[in-house]
């Protein structure tokens, strides 16, 4: 245990000081002393308050800081010590922020109490396009986005944490649908991806369903994305906006590398891809986005 050599004076139940009424109302308290004698109750009055207050700040940065604290003059040591007493005893204080694009180890930094994190899963992929009529797969549809974890608590003491980044799912190629985007997790919390474009008919696509998250304080679905097509009726194939942005857009390009754009905001969807021209070419739907984690670090 650290020691405390800052003792408080006068502190007994019978001690010799005048009552606390009688200090308030003690010219001297004011004024100081002047030449003469001056009372041995008025002065050890004095010594208390001072000694008292001293020896419970100096008990504080004992306790807190696990440093002894020494009366010997040291101005310096004792204002770092003081300060260092302070930062430890303080919760809630924001010390870092570390974040994740790619899955790796989450280490605390030193002085981390508690995290706050918020986490994404990967956006689903758009769906592609291939059509030779309008009565083909001309426009597919737009990959969901994936779901939103935030939520707050206290380190279990380990040194290292697992952080999974979900991949985005690839968009469709041809009149395919596109890929389900994948979980993000830390530890035991998980973000659902978002699902892929899909159709219930050649000529019938449907937006990928946003990822709904199960677990954590704050549970945010990702955006569903658009449908690209019912029967002969074209529509435009966003993918789904996650909680950090909008996915991407359709887009036209089959035959030439082009179509759905790719989701961009992590988590987001992709677009999907159209072909109006009935080229019968293939048509790619744009990927899903990654998830992401960041993690706030708390005193």
């Amino acid at each position: 245990m650290a020691k405390n050599e800052f003792l408080p004076f006068g502190v007994a139940a019978n001690a010799n000081v005048l009552s606390n009424s009688d200090y308030q109302a003690l010219p001297a308290r004011i004024a100081g002393f002047s030449s003469g004698v001056a009372k041995s109750e008025e002065l050890n009055s004095a010594w208390r308050q001072a000694s008292v207050i001293a020896s419970v700040l100096a008990q504080f940065i004992a306790d807190k800081t696990g440093q002894d604290v020494l009366d010997n003059g040291d101005l310096v040591t004792l204002g770092e010590n003081l300060n260092s007493a302070i930062l430890i005893a303080g919760t809630g204080r924001l010390l870092n922020t570390q974040s994740f694009r790619v899955s790796g180890i989450y280490t605390p930094t030193p002085g981390t109490k508690k995290i706050r994190i918020t986490m994404t899963g990967g956006g689903g992929g758009g769906g592609g396009c291939q059509a030779a009529s309008s009565a083909e797969t001309y426009s597919g549809a737009g990959g969901g986005a994936g779901g939103t974890i935030i939520t707050t608590f206290q380190l279990t003491g380990a040194t290292n944490y697992s952080v999974i980044i979900g991949a985005g799912g690839p968009g469709g190629n041809g009149a395919a649908n596109g890929s389900d985007g994948g979980a993000t997790t830390f530890g035991a919390l998980v973000a659902t991806g978002g699902g892929g474009a899909g159709k219930s008919s050649v000529s019938n696509t449907a937006g990928g369903n946003g990822g709904v998250p199960l677990t954590g304080d704050i549970r945010i679905a990702g955006g569903y994305g658009n449908d690209g097509q019912s029967g002969t009726l074209f529509l435009t194939a966003n993918g789904g906006a996650s909680y950090f942005g909008g996915g991407g857009r359709s887009g036209a390009g089959a035959g030439t590398g082009g179509g759905g754009v790719n989701g961009s905001a992590p988590g987001s969807g992709g677009g999907g891809a159209y072909d109006p021209a009935y080229s019968g070419l293939s048509g790619r739907g744009g990927n899903g986005a990654a998830g992401i984690v960041i993690i706030e670090e708390l005193s």
